[in-house]
C-alpha cells in the first residue's frame, strides 16, 4: 500500500523475534493522523522536558516585561504541558495543534485553556501579549502549504496581534542536524512503549524526514499495538529567520541555545523577538 508523508501505513498481524526481545505481537492499526492515538500518549508521558522548560523561559519573560496578566497563543500546543504551567500562573492560554489526538489530551489536562485542531498557518490569533512554538512546530509539513514565504506571513499575522512590546518564541532547526551522515537511527524506549526512529536528511533541498515505527502496550499483556508515521520538515537557517522576522517590522530579534535550563541539540535554536 502506497503511503503520504505522515500518513499511517497499512500493517498487519506480526511477531517481533530479536536477539534480547520477547515474542511481541502487535495488532493493526487504522488511522491517517498525525500523532495517533498512541504517538500522542507517548509524546505527552515521555518528551514533555523541552515544553516544560520553554514554560519557565516564557514565564520568566511575561515577569520581566512587567504583565501582571497575559494572553498567550501557543502554536502546536501539542498535549498542553506547556499549557498547563503558565495557565497555573494566572494567564490566559489559546492553543491550536494539527492533531485531533493531542488537542483532545490538552483539553482534557488544561481544562482552564482554550484548544483549536488545525493549522498554524490558517489560525486567526487573538489580540496577544506572547506567542509561543515549542518544538521545531514552524519547520514541520503537516500542512503541506508551509514555507518560508508562508512562514513570513505567519510572522506577519503574529506581528499584527500582538499588543506593543509584545513577544514570540519558537525553536527551530536547521540544515547539518545529523552531523557529517545524511541519516541516522535511534531506539527510544520504556517498559509501555517502544520508538523506532529512522532521520534522512535532505541537504539540497533543506528537508529532515523522521521514519518514526511505534510499539505500545496494550494493557497489562504482551500485545502491543504498531504504527507507523513519517514526519517531514523544512530546515531554516537562523539567519534567514532572522531577517524575515526583522522584515515584518520586528525591532529586537535574538537567537539561544536552550529554553531556561534546557540545552538544546546542536542545529536546533531558540528565537526570541520583540514588537
Amino acid at each position: 500500500m502506497a503511503s503520504r508523508p505522515g500518513h499511517i501505513l497499512s500493517l498487519q498481524h506480526c511477531t517481533i523475534r530479536q536477539a534480547g526481545w520477547p515474542n511481541i505481537v502487535c495488532t493493526r492499526k487504522n488511522t491517517t493522523m498525525y500523532y495517533n492515538q498512541d504517538l500522542a500518549v507517548i509524546h505527552d508521558t515521555g518528551f514533555s522536558a523541552m515544553a516544560e522548560a520553554a514554560a519557565t523561559q516564557a514565564l520568566d519573560l511575561i515577569r520581566r516585561s512587567g504583565m501582571q496578566y497575559a494572553v498567550v497563543v501557543d502554536l502546536g500546543c501539542g498535549s498542553g504541558t506547556f499549557a498547563r504551567h503558565v495557565a497555573a500562573e494566572g494567564h490566559r492560554v489559546v492553543g491550536v495543534d494539527y492533531s485531533e489526538n493531542m488537542v483532545r489530551i490538552a483539553r482534557e489536562q488544561v481544562p482552564a485553556a482554550e484548544f483549536h485542531q488545525g493549522s498554524f498557518l490558517d489560525f486567526a490569533l487573538p489580540p496577544c501579549d506572547l506567542v509561543t512554538a515549542i518544538g521545531e512546530v514552524f519547520n514541520y509539513l503537516f500542512d503541506e502549504k508551509n514555507s518560508l514565504d508562508a512562514l513570513e506571513g505567519v510572522f506577519r499575522n503574529i506581528y499584527a496581534a500582538l499588543h506593543p512590546g509584545g513577544i514570540l518564541m519558537f525553536d527551530s532547526i536547521e540544515s547539518g542536524i545529523l552531523g557529517a551522515s545524511p541519516q541516522s537511527r535511534r531506539i527510544i524506549e520504556n517498559d509501555a512503549w517502544t520508538l523506532f526512529l529512522d532521520y534522512s536528511e535532505d541537504r539540497a533541498a533543506g528537508t529532515l524526514e523522521r521514519r518514526i515505527v511505534i510499539f505500545r502496550k496494550e494493557g497489562g499483556s504482551e500485545l502491543y499495538a504498531k504504527s507507523v508515521e513519517v514526519h517531514r520538515l523544512n530546515l531554516y537557517d537562523r539567519q534567514l529567520i532572522r531577517d524575515r522576522l526583522l522584515s515584518v517590522g520586528f525591532s529586537e530579534v535574538t537567537t539561544l541555545e536552550r529554553y531556561a535550563n534546557l540545552q538544546l541539540r546542536d542545529k536546533n535554536y531558540v528565537v526570541v523577538a520583540v514588537k
